[in-house]
């Protein structure tokens, strides 16, 4: 079985190595370019003779960041799917490398078979998000196109059972008003509101319509069954 190539960019020699030959040992994934900072790994990448799949990237570094290279690499070499990799966990930090193109956010203590389930997930379906920066995401205004990488079971995980059970009511053919769908559910008008703004929130919706498409989209609602 072919190997999948990765690059790993990371100015700490030991850490590196280290990385490298826990990579090395997952059995179908093989380091094949390690480079000191953003700027050296372009450089480097004109001398290989393919573009490896994958490049794990550490964030702090001199010359050229982990910020800066993820854009580079988002930028300039889109088929190379970049993953962040750091000590620092902070909030901005995630959203930010997200925003910027990277497919995961990793920390250097991660395990051997995390960081497998990380390469295996981003091969497959293109992203790989922890349960905690899931939650990041959801929980910040950030780009739709972050969102987008978010899978259906992801966003079942954020609806509770009663936004589930507006939703039926607000796909309903009859048509029904905020009003309806209070007396239907037995509770207040505020409740309701409530349910609405939680949900426009979480997933950036702006309208009724838009409510009614997302439940669809996402099979939160069968429209055969409402």
């Amino acid at each position: 079985m072919e190997k999948i190539e990765i690059a790993f960019i990371d100015d700490h020699v030991l850490v590196r190595d280290a990385i490298v030959a826990m990579i090395n040992k997952l059995g179908n994934y093989k380091v094949v370019l390690t480079a000191d900072n953003g700027l050296d790994f372009i450089n480097k990448l004109k001398t290989v003779p393919a573009l490896p799949q994958l490049a794990l990237v550490d964030m702090s570094m001199p010359i050229m960041d982990g910020f800066e290279t993820i854009k580079w690499i988002s930028e300039n070499q889109p088929e190379i799917k970049s993953i962040a990799l750091t000590f620092d966990q902070k909030e901005d930090a995630i959203i930010r490398v997200l925003k910027l193109g990277a497919r995961g956010f990793l920390l250097k203590n991660i395990t051997p078979a995390a960081l497998k389930l990380a390469f295996d997930e981003v091969c497959t379906n293109g992203y790989y998000h922890t349960e905690f920066v899931k939650h990041i995401v959801f929980n910040n205004s950030i780009s739709k196109g972050i969102k987008n990488q978010l899978t259906k079971e992801d966003i079942i995980d954020e609806v509770t059972p009663k936004e589930v059970e507006f939703l039926k009511h607000l796909c309903s053919p009859e048509e029904h008003t905020y009003d309806d769908i209070a007396k239907k559910m037995g509770v207040n008008k505020t409740a309701i509101d409530y349910y609405r703004r939680d949900l426009c929130d979480k997933f950036e919706l702006k309208s009724k319509t838009g409510l009614v498409v997302f439940a669809i989209k996402w099979g939160l609602v069968n429209i055969d069954e409402v």
